[in-house]
This record gives structure tokens, sequence and C-alpha cells, in this order.
């Protein structure tokens, strides 16, 4: 079951949520000019250290997004995953765990990895006592299929699972080394 604004039964957008200004984090004030910046309002809240580098997840359907924190205490990443939404994150430093059911995975300094936020809960947490830097790329569901209809038997078990909906629950795939070749190529063993 996804969860639902209880204003109007429907899926919530960031964007909605909130309004008005967004403080950058030079102290700033500026616009607020789409949905997702409405995101730095959940980092905002989560102590900072995020930035919309390129898109919208609400109006294009994909986001990129750069992180840069530090914390003394596990931070509670998930806050800020959409429902439906597929993300890659290029791990560059600190550690994260993202559980699911029974699985849970560590993502380790320069690895890439690869979730889908389904209909159950997500846990995701960053580790304590370490610089966190990671860009994650955020797809919606529209975006998805949209752009890789057709292309199933190309894509990664969690994309495809995702784009066919045959889960509505979350999935998280294995990290893996963080080099040009994962990120691009899908290994033959996941074909």
């Amino acid at each position: 079951m996804k969860p639902v604004s209880s204003l109007n039964g429907t899926v919530p957008c960031l964007g909605k949520m909130t309004a008005g200004h967004v403080t950058g984090s030079e102290g700033t004030t500026r616009q607020a000019p789409g949905c997702d910046f409405a995101e730095a309002r959940v980092w905002d809240a989560l102590g900072g250290g995020w930035q919309c580098l390129h898109g919208c997840y609400c109006q294009h359907g994909v986001s990129v997004e750069w992180h840069d924190f530090a914390c003394d205490k596990p931070r509670d990443w998930a806050r800020s995953f959409h429902p439906g939404s597929v993300e890659l994150c290029l791990n560059i430093s600190g550690h994260a765990r993202l559980t699911c059911d029974k699985d849970s995975v560590l993502f380790g300094p320069m690895t890439v990895g690869l979730y889908a936020a389904g209909g159950e809960k997500l846990s995701a947490w960053r580790l304590p006592g370490e610089q966190h830097q990671f860009l994650t790329v955020e797809y919606s569901p529209a975006f998805l299929e949209r752009h890789l209809t057709g292309h199933e038997s190309s894509l990664r078990p969690v994309v495809r699972r995702a784009l066919r909906h045959e889960s509505e629950t979350a999935l998280v795939a294995p990290p893996v080394r963080l080099t040009v070749v994962s990120i691009m190529m899908v290994p033959s063993s996941e074909s």
C-alpha cells in the first residue's frame, strides 16, 4: 500500500507539502522553482547537505541530486525517497545501510547501488561519524515506462521489476564497485 495524503487520498508530492522559499547552504534564500526543491525541506530537517543539480522529479520524472554532509548520529535517509521511485546512488564516501524485509545491503565508499521505493517501507540509514558524499538519480515510474518499455531484457532486475510492476515491495540490489562499467553495463549474470 502506497502512502497517501489524508487531504485528498493521493500520493503526496514533496513540492505540494511545502511552498515559498528555500534557504541555500550559503544562507541565501531562493524561490523554490519546482517541487523537488521541496526535498530541500526534508534535508534541512535532517541537517542539510542536499542540492538539486538537474531536473525535477515531479515535473520531469527525473532528478539528479548531490548530497554532502556529516552526521553525529544515524540519519534516516529514506525520508527523502519518492513513493514508487527507482534510484541510482553513486556513493563517493560514507556508509549507508538499506534494508527491506530480510534483505539488507551496505553501501560503502566508491560503490553504486540501485533500489526501488515500493509500497512497503524501505529503511535507509546513513551511518554516523563519517563524511557522506553521494549523487542520486531519481526516476519516476512514468519516466521509466516512457523511456524503457520494450527494453526490459537489457535492464537490471530492480528496474525491470519496477517497470513491470511485479512487486509492490521495495527492492534493493547489492551495491557494486563504482566504475564506468558498473554503471553502464549489465553483467551477463543479471541478463
